[in-house]
Order: C-alpha cells, then sequence, then structure tokens
C-alpha cells in the first residue's frame, strides 16, 4: 500500500485512529478496469457462488452508476430511442427528448452538465464488454431508480430489479 500512495495511485484517508486506501481518482478506477478484463475469472465452485455471480452480472453498480446487463441495456435502449446520442468515440449528450424524459424522472439534466464531472461516458463492462455509462447523468438515474424501488440492492453492488422494471423504464 505504500508503494501505490507514493505513486499517487492510492491515497489514505484519516478518520480517527483508523486509516482508510481508497484509489486516488477515476482515472486509477479506469486502468483497474481494463486490468480486471485481462484476469482470468473466478472458478466457480459452489451453486451460492453461481448465484452470486449471475446476479453481480445482471444489474450491479459500477462505482455509482448501473452496470451489468441492465446498464448495457439502458445505453442502449437511451440510444435507440434518440434521447442519448454520441458525441465522439466515448462522449455522450442528451437529445431534447432525453432531457425531456430525464426530467420526466425528476432529475435536472442542466444542474449535472454543471458539474465539472463527465456528463456521460461509455464505460466498458467487464462481464459483458459492452459499454453502459459512467458519469453524472447515469449515476443520477442510477440514484433515481434505487429512490423509485425499480432498483434494490441486495449485496455490496449487487441490485435487484424490480418485477415492473422492464415495463418503466
Amino acid at each position: 500500500l505504500r508503494r501505490l500512495v507514493q505513486g499517487g495511485l492510492v491515497q489514505v484517508r484519516v478518520q480517527g485512529r483508523h486509516r482508510y486506501h481508497e484509489l486516488a481518482g477515476p482515472q486509477v478506477a479506469v486502468v483497474l478496469e481494463a486490468l480486471a478484463q485481462l484476469a482470468p475469472p473466478s472458478p466457480i465452485r459452489s451453486l451460492r457462488d453461481h448465484h452470486s455471480a449471475t446476479d453481480l452480472a445482471e444489474a450491479r453498480t459500477c462505482y455509482d452508476h448501473l452496470a451489468g446487463r441492465r446498464g448495457v441495456e439502458l445505453r442502449n435502449r437511451l440510444l435507440a430511442s434518440d434521447a442519448l446520442r454520441t458525441t465522439d468515440d466515448r462522449d455522450h449528450i442528451l437529445t431534447d427528448h432525453g432531457r425531456q424524459l430525464v426530467a420526466e424522472l425528476g432529475i435536472e439534466p442542466d444542474h449535472l452538465q454543471a458539474t465539472r464531472r463527465v456528463f456521460a461516458r461509455s464505460c466498458i463492462d467487464w462481464t459483458s464488454r459492452r459499454p453502459h455509462l459512467a458519469g453524472a447523468l447515469p449515476a443520477a438515474i442510477t440514484s433515481r431508480l434505487l429512490t423509485l424501488g425499480w432498483l434494490s440492492r441486495t449485496g455490496d453492488r449487487t441490485l435487484r430489479v424490480a418485477p415492473d422494471y422492464d415495463r418503466r423504464i
């Protein structure tokens, strides 16, 4: 850990007598995700392991945004319905239709665009090897879907999808 801190990849947060180590920023996370794609998958040794891996691949958070099959599907649906448009090989913007859809969810897109955070960027999903969305917009959508109960947390990162999720999205 000392070497990672010295190299600027990990930072230490002191809280009382405890020391917490965390990634130094989103760029470090991107590199780790890319390295994870090269690593062989963990062996599945039990039915519980199988169910956990299946649930994780279905819907989970990638930091603070929706990932897994449902995250990939959300990006694809937004693009297919002309709510989202790519601006280059990785960044996206909302169309007028997309701004209306996001506003109907109770999310203010102008507020999200005013932050220093990336608005909407492709993020390769490590389970499906296809892009989902990262950034301020997908984080706000994920937070809103959790608030509405369309998604719920079942573990650290795993999410459960409500039975009527597909009709609502």
